[in-house]
């Protein structure tokens, strides 16, 4: 019920990444391209090769982690509205949130999405240069008077629970 999703959205997001799994065999099956046949089909390979429980455990704690993290930069913010004139540079500013990690461990389970804006603007460019983007990014919004917004690990996952509480409750 969606009265109590802010209780429960942690087990629902967990099971993502094992929607993300089944669409990619769907994917596969229907793919002509043979060399990512076979790099999936190695992937599935060695996922069998762990122990059942190792297996499933990784699934769940993966889409979990991976559901935290694209959330939390993007549905902590503001939605635009669709009549709303369209601007490319603001509108990314306004409807996207970067993550500062403070340590080696959270910098590396965000795997790069901490920096959901600057890869926004240059979607291209690779994620290694993304934290030497981040100054100049700041510096352009300053210049600009546009929002810069960036939480920490833990603020923004409590601002994505209260975002889920908050549409939880009756309208």
């Amino acid at each position: 019920h969606r009265r109590y999703q802010h209780l429960y959205y942690p087990v629902a997001y967990s099971f993502l990444y094992a929607s993300w799994r089944l669409q990619s065999i769907q994917f596969v099956l229907g793919s002509k391209n043979w060399v990512e046949r076979a790099l999936i089909a190695t992937n599935y390979i060695l996922l069998a090769c762990l122990p059942w429980k190792v297996a499933i455990g990784s699934i769940l704690l993966g889409g979990l982690l991976v559901a935290i993290v694209v959330t939390a930069n993007h549905q902590t913010e503001e939605i635009l509205e669709s009549d709303s004139p369209y601007n490319f540079i603001r509108d990314q500013f306004s409807t996207t949130r970067g993550i500062h990690c403070s340590n080696l461990v959270t910098e590396y389970l965000f795997g790069g999405m901490q920096y959901q804006l600057e890869h926004h603007l240059f979607p291209i460019m690779p994620r290694y240069y993304y934290p030497s983007l981040r100054p100049l990014v700041k510096k352009f919004a300053e210049d600009n008077g546009l929002q810069h917004h960036i939480s920490g690990v833990v603020e923004i996952i409590g601002m994505n629970y209260q975002v889920m509480k908050k549409f939880s409750q009756p309208l």
